[in-house]
């Protein structure tokens, strides 16, 4: 299996969408990774996402994965259905781009794993059915899933063959991770 470069455009804020996408596509890459929010943006300033779409192709970028869901494991009981449909309308978004993938970040404060992980599970059958995996992510300066080990955990406890993590060599290191927990993934995971 051949790599793809591809540039997350978090690294070339504060540039405009279609913006980013012509940078990235002129300078080589294959693929981008773009940000939800970025595209919520643009639409919401008169954009189209068939824009977006008609970008991606000009510059022969795929999308390998989009950036994020967020507020799905802290979400009370009463909001969660709320913010399942907002997971639902991301996940649709990343579709229609031809993203595979987006990213499911979690709590920034502190949070039951278990709760983390029975919400996650949730996300992987809506995932099933609009054609996007969700991707378990860990960030080295929350308080919740902020080890590689915990976010292992989560995808594991699901027990759906469909679970997968977000590996990240800086959060990885940001707290002092061990290659061994890494080898410890089967890498299709």
């Amino acid at each position: 299996m051949a790599y793809k470069l591809s540039l997350n455009t978090s690294t070339i804020r504060p540039q405009p969408l279609l913006e980013k996408i012509r940078l990235v596509g002129e300078a080589g890459f294959d693929a981008v990774e773009l940000w939800i929010n970025d595209i919520y943006d643009f639409v919401g300033k008169g954009g189209e996402v068939s824009e977006v779409e008609r970008a991606l192709k000009d510059h022969g970028l795929s999308v390998p994965c989009t950036i994020a869901m967020r507020d799905w494991g802290e979400a009370s009981e009463k909001d969660y259905p709320i913010k399942l449909d907002e997971c639902r309308r991301r996940m649709e978004l990343a579709g229609r781009i031809g993203s595979p993938y987006i990213v499911a970040t979690p709590p920034r404060d502190p949070a039951d794993l278990g709760r983390i992980t029975e919400r996650y599970a949730d996300l992987l059958k809506i995932g099933r059915e609009v054609g996007v995996t969700p991707l378990m992510e860990y960030i080295s300066f929350f308080h919740s899933v902020y080890r590689l080990d915990q976010a292992w955990e989560v995808v594991k406890g699901t027990g759906d063959k469909d679970a997968k993590l977000v590996v990240d060599a800086f959060h990885t290191w940001n707290t002092g991770g061990e290659p061994e927990a890494l080898r410890e993934i089967p890498a299709e995971r």
